[in-house]
């Protein structure tokens, strides 16, 4: 056999060594091209098997080169791979528009060169060339133009690659069968038709390509009147990420066709496609279990007869099966282990990237957050791939969603509801996962703030709906939210309504259940049925703790204290689950309510090895202080980035003009300082330089008198002195939370993050930190040179942080994001050169080329607006070009 030709038309001296060596060491023959002109006088003179194109090319760029390629009758059926540093969703996209085959961003691994040169090289066309007088011929809607290679549907030709077009060449001379004429493309007679189709098919889903195919696909199914396994199988999973309910029939369909046909091979895969498809979407775990014991059957005994591209999604369905539907770790894992060692070699970010979520929903249900936080880290530089569908992105924002939920970081998760609201919204519309779990999520939340009213609402709303009703995994978590916020309520009757529901509910013993059924044994405790709630217990007990359900069993320990007539220290005590807690970084323990911490800290108050934990569970779970007699009180929230506010919870108690300026620019001075304290002297320093010791001190005496005046009237019942301080001659707030403050703490954590290169918890820690940035910190109250100095410092920080957070995004492939980000920042200051010029960039970037140069216009106008000259302002803006090109 005489070996495949590789022509490369690359710039780079060292792209090039590495593609002679690694290339050569496979066997292919290498020629070595380093312009767009040379690489086509190559290719026309003596065309290769294939070409590995560089975009970035001198004198003609290679998106020329490749539409020359295609325009030229020699080279136009010759798959091309595009070998590029730009990795943007539009370079991606475009690329493959123009025609080629696949897309490799550098760097790349030489291993994964190889495997996708040979994943390009098999689907190289297994047809007979058309004869000279049948370029055209119709089937059903559809007209078929072998020499354009082009479908047209219904007069409407379709945006089809040429790895696409040969695919659906294949199914049409397939399904015509006997009728095929002289003018369709002959299958090669020692091929088997299926099992082409199936290999080309499977490749195409792998990279996420098949949903170009839809119309295609649909004119077909006309024709065929749903009689095509074949067909029915792959409509189906070109649908899966658009239209889940209309895939989950042609799945079926196809499922049955081929048990009558006798092929298990097919039957395999497409049973493990309606698994994942009922665990994902709609819950319906009585045909996912019955799918699943026929699809591990057939697995046993034909797994290794599938291709390569169809072993990884049986494994990877059977794992989500396992995983989701039986919470069996070991079992998902030896799936999981297969598709891995497939999957990575071959370049398949959609696959790999399934992998890592199946990995993530385990840590989930371990209550493992170090592990969950790993993976989603390692994902996150795919979440705008262009091979990872819209389905796996979704299933990514509920893991992230569950993270943010599993450790009480509520202003997180609303701030991740908001973006999936927008950037989900068809996979939201389709019932699935996503919007069952932003449902669940809204409902921790009411739960969380002790909205219980809100909370049974809510339930009783969603336990309406058809979809849920029938949801074999939301039905029962939903029941027990109802059944807790009904008993928070004193609704004792529809408390034991959804208890009844909740545990007549049956079923696998899985993570989603014993969660249900922690809700109602707190729900039970409420109402004062304690007896029951520790029957519920003890059931549950032996598989949380037997299944290593980490979080459920710090839960379920709680509650059994909660229950116990005394709190003792001993094993199993409050001590051990304190311990515990603290081993694994977990204050929040979901099924508790916010009273429920008040009374785990009178068990800690016993011991005093668990105070201080205690007394931090407080604060971080209901806002609330202890003071020294272990009294608590609540925290006062003061708000200074755009105004003054001071509030205890959601009630606001006062605000920036029910203070004078001086007593403004007191707060401000305390609230800028570290610890928020400061010594006297240096507060009379700073008001009153010129007055005498004796002076200053009075004059201090007098306004803190009509501060604390002042605040008393606002603070009520709470007394001024738990907050407002003079001891020793220091000036303190105390029992405070300032907004300033969690701000820069939170921009110094989203630093660490990148420094560790853990990027989703510094995108995360960027978002909720300059979330919390309204404007310039406590306006027109910073005339003290402290409290001034804070104020530049703070605003400069932000300005820094909103850079360094759009770079990550524009590094992830989440340009538009990175706009949305600068522009805040550009709103708080609109001279800021370094803001514009990273938002020029971004703009680029994003392909908005019209908005970039607006940009540079109203920049140009504000620069002379604030004093520089027409020549200054022009020089800088033509700086961004520059820098830019």
């Amino acid at each position: 056999m005489s070996k495949d030709r590789i022509l490369a038309i690359e710039d780079d001296e060292g792209v090039c060594r590495l593609l002679r060596h690694s290339l050569a060491r496979e066997d292919y023959l290498v020629r070595i091209a380093h312009s767009g002109e040379e690489g086509l006088e190559e290719a026309f003179r003596d065309p290769p098997d294939i070409f590995l194109l560089d975009l970035e090319l001198p004198g003609m760029d290679g998106l020329s080169v490749c539409q020359e390629l295609k325009n030229n009758p020699a080279t136009q059926s010759l798959p091309i791979i595009i070998l590029s540093g730009k990795g943007e969703e539009s370079d991606v996209v475009l690329g493959l528009q123009m025609g080629a085959d696949d897309y490799i961003v550098k760097p790349f691994s030489p291993k994964i060169l190889n495997a996708r040169v040979q994943a390009v090289l098999r689907r190289r066309p297994q047809t007979g060339s058309a004869p000279a007088n049948a370029e055209e011929f119709a089937f059903g809607p559809l007209l078929v133009d072998t020499r354009s290679g082009s479908i047209k549907v219904d007069g409407k030709e379709a945006d089809l690659g040429p790895t696409e077009y040969h695919f659906a060449l294949l199914l049409i001379c397939h399904l015509m069968g006997e009728r095929r004429s002289e003018g369709c493309p002959q299958l090669l007679p020692e091929a088997n038709p299926v099992s082409i189709i199936g290999q080309e098919g499977m490749v195409l889903f792998s990279e996420n390509r098949l949903e170009n195919l839809i119309p295609v696909l649909e004119g077909l199914d006309s024709v065929a009147g749903g009689e095509s396994a074949v067909l029915a199988a792959f409509y189906g999973l070109a649908l899966l990420d658009c239209k889940p309910e209309a895939a989950r029939r042609q799945l079926a369909d196809s499922a049955r066709l081929l048990q009558a046909e006798n092929d298990p091979r097919a039957e395999l895969v497409v049973l493990s496609f309606l698994v994942f498809y009922h665990v994902v979407f709609d819950g319906d775990t009585r045909r996912a279990q019955r799918y699943l014991d026929r699809a591990e059957t057939l697995n046993k005994a034909v797994f290794d007869r599938l291709t390569v591209y169809s072993r990884i999604a049986v494994a990877q369905n059977l794992a989500a099966g396992r995983l989701l539907l039986l919470n069996d770790f070991a079992g998902a894992n030896e799936h999981l282990g297969i598709a891995e060692a497939l999957a990575e070699d071959r370049g398949l970010v959609n696959q790999v990237v399934l992998n890592r979520l199946v990995a993530i929903y385990e840590a989930y249900f371990r209550g493992e957050h170090d592990a969950m936080s790993d993976g989603l880290d390692e994902c996150f530089r795919f979440i705008n791939h262009p091979q990872v569908s819209r389905l796996h992105k979704t299933m990514l924002r509920v893991l992230q969603l569950n993270y943010f939920i599993l450790t009480g970081d509520f202003r997180n998760v609303q701030l991740l509801e908001e973006g999936m609201r927008e950037e989900l919204q068809r996979s939201l519309a389709s019932g699935n996962i996503a919007s069952g779990q932003l449902l669940l999520g809204r409902l921790e939340k009411l739960l969380f703030d002790g909205r219980f009213e809100e909370a049974l609402q809510l339930a009783s709303e969603g336990l309406q709906r058809q979809e849920i009703v029938a949801n074999d995994l939301l039905r029962p978590l939903l029941n027990g939210f109802r059944a807790l916020g009904a008993a928070m309520c004193g609704n004792r009757e529809a408390a034991r309504e959804a208890l009844q529901e909740c545990r007549s509910d049956s079923g696998e013993k899985t993570f989603l259940r014993a969660r249900a059924m922690l809700y109602c044994a707190r729900a039970c405790a409420k109402i004062g049925e304690a007896k029951t709630a520790c029957g519920i217990l003890r059931e549950l007990a032996p598989e949380v703790e037997g299944r290593g359900w980490h979080n459920l069993q710090l839960q379920l320990r709680a509650q059994q204290l909660l229950l116990a007539d005394d709190g003792d220290p001993d094993e199993g005590g409050v001590d051990s689950l304190f311990a515990a807690m603290q081993e694994r970084h977990i204050w929040y323990l979901p099924s508790l309510a916010g009273e429920d911490y008040q009374l785990l800290f009178r068990l800690a108050d016993r011991n005093a090895s668990a105070k201080r934990f205690a007394r931090d569970l407080l604060r971080k779970r209901l806002q609330v202080g202890v003071d020294d007699s272990g009294e608590t009180y609540p925290i006062l929230n003061i708000s200074t980035l755009g105004g003054l506010k001071m509030s205890f919870g959601e009630k606001t108690v006062a605000r920036t003009e029910e203070f004078s300026r001086t007593q403004r620019e007191c707060l401000a001075l305390l609230a800028a300082v570290p610890e928020n304290r400061v010594d006297q002297e240096e507060v009379q320093l700073a008001f009153w330089p010129d007055s005498s010791p004796e002076k200053a001190r009075s004059t201090l005496d007098t306004m803190l008198s009509r501060l604390r005046r002042t605040l008393r009237e606002r603070l009520q019942p709470q007394p001024v002195k738990r907050y407002l301080k003079m001891q020793k001659g220091v000036l303190s707030l105390e029992g405070v939370a300032v907004d300033a403050t969690e701000v820069a703490s939170g921009i110094a954590r989203a630093r660490e993050h990148v420094r560790r290169r853990e990027f989703w918890l510094a995108d995360s820690a960027y978002a909720k930190s300059l979330s919390r940035w309204h404007g310039q910190f406590m306006p027109g109250s910073c005339n003290v040179d402290q409290s001034a100095g804070f104020a530049r410092q703070l605003q400069q920080m932000c300005l820094e942080a909103s850079l360094e957070w759009s770079v990550i995004l524009n590094e992830s492939g989440l340009a538009r994001r990175a706009v949305e980000v600068l522009e805040h920042a550009l709103s708080m200051d609109r001279g800021n050169e370094s803001i514009m010029k990273g938002l020029y960039r971004s703009q680029m970037r994003n392909g908005n080329i019209a908005m970039a140069h607006q940009l540079l216009q109203q920049f140009e106008k504000t620069l002379r607006a604030e004093g520089y000259s027409p020549s200054e302002a022009a020089r800088i803006v033509t700086s961004f070009k520059t820098a830019d090109t």
